[in-house]
Parts: structure tokens; sequence; C-alpha cells
């Protein structure tokens, strides 16, 4: 007996959260395999100041090694990948934002090491718990933020931090309250959910606010 289908209707929910809203909500995210950095930040009206709402570095790592020789280093790395999973969705129940903005990156030889195709994977989950929950993801480059806040391709990392604690409110107290070893992947979140908002302005214009 053949199983009956039902016929599934696919639609795009990205479209509701970019429509008939004044104040909107990004989701940044600073992909990595042992530091995944999240922060929320909020603009409640155009020309407004960025509000932090929170800031995180999720940490992940292997399994200890009695339980590695009886486990695929393949299989713990899933494990690994559920959980950035489970504390992205967390976060957008808490928050509803309706964009993320991604940092992405192009490797080259030598730069992450063996390891950057585990930071690819991290920065495409994020991608898809966006497009899996209504959140439209936009992707940038590190060099996309420079230019943004140093007006330069060029930049150190606290020349990046020190213009960001200039735009969003309470992001100073939040980077002084972490590790030293957490704050630049939660610096790089915040500026990535910077670049959201704006990039999500700027379509909102083009497309009269139906986008």
């Amino acid at each position: 007996m053949q199983r009956q289908r039902n016929p599934v209707l696919l639609t795009s929910p990205v479209t509701h959260h970019l429509r008939g809203k004044e104040a909107f909500t990004s989701l940044g995210v600073d992909p990595g395999f042992a530091n995944l950095g999240l922060a929320v930040v909020t603009r409640q009206k155009p020309g407004a100041r960025l509000q932090l709402e929170t800031l995180d570095v999720v940490e992940t790592s292997k399994a200890p090694k009695k339980v590695m020789r009886d486990l695929r280093v393949a299989a713990d790395d899933q494990r690994r990948l559920r959980h950035f999973w489970n504390r992205l969705e967390l976060v957008i129940a808490a928050y509803m934002p309706q964009a993320i903005g991604v940092e992405s990156y192009a490797p080259w030889p030598g730069q992450m090491g063996g390891n950057a195709w585990k930071v690819a994977l991290a920065y495409q989950l994020s991608m898809c718990v966006g497009w899996a929950h209504g959140v439209l993801p936009m992707s940038f480059r590190p060099d996309d933020l420079k230019r943004r806040l140093l007006g330069k391709n060029a930049g150190t990392k606290g020349a990046v931090e020190t213009r960001l604690c200039a735009e969003v409110d309470g992001l100073r107290d939040a980077l002084d309250a972490l590790p030293k070893t957490k704050r630049e992947h939660a610096a790089d979140a915040v500026g990535h959910a910077l670049l959201a908002i704006e990039e999500a302005a700027r379509m909102r214009a083009m497309f009269g606010g139906t986008f």
C-alpha cells in the first residue's frame, strides 16, 4: 500500500519579520567550533542608538580521550554542533530577532590550520538556524565590519571594539565582564549584529518595507 503524501506549501516567513515594525532586533554570530560568539542588539527606531540585549560565547570541547577511544571524531563533532544549534534556538526564542548577521571568511592555505572546515560548519549551521526559524540570515566578511567602523579594510581588533562600544549602549560593561579569551568572539558577534540591522534597513527602503 502506497503512503499518502500531504502537500506542503513552502512560503518564506522572513517577509513577516522585515515588514511593518519600527524597532529592529538582530542576532550576531561569530562562528567557531571551540567558541561561538552570540550577541543580540536592538534599535528601537531609525537613527536611535543600539541597545545590547545579551552577549555570550558558547564553548564546546572534544570529548575526553577515554570516550574518544570508542567514538569517531565525526560523531563527537555532531554532538558539539547540536549544542550550538540548541543554544541558537534558545536565543531566537527569547529575543525574537528579525535578522541574523553571521561572519564569513574565505580561507587560504595555512589559515585556521586543519580546522577551517569546522569553522565553516559552524557558519553554515548558524545560517540554517536562521532559515529554519524565519530569521533572515545575512553573511558579512570581517572586512565589511572594518570598513563600516574604521573606514578602511585594515585595523586592529582593539580599534574595532572601541568603535563598537561607542555605538552600542551597554557593550563596554558586558565585554569587561568576559574573560579575555572570549572577548574578541563576543565583540565580533556584536559587530555583525550591527551590520545586519543596517543591511535590513537598506533592504526595507529598497523594497518599500515589504521585503
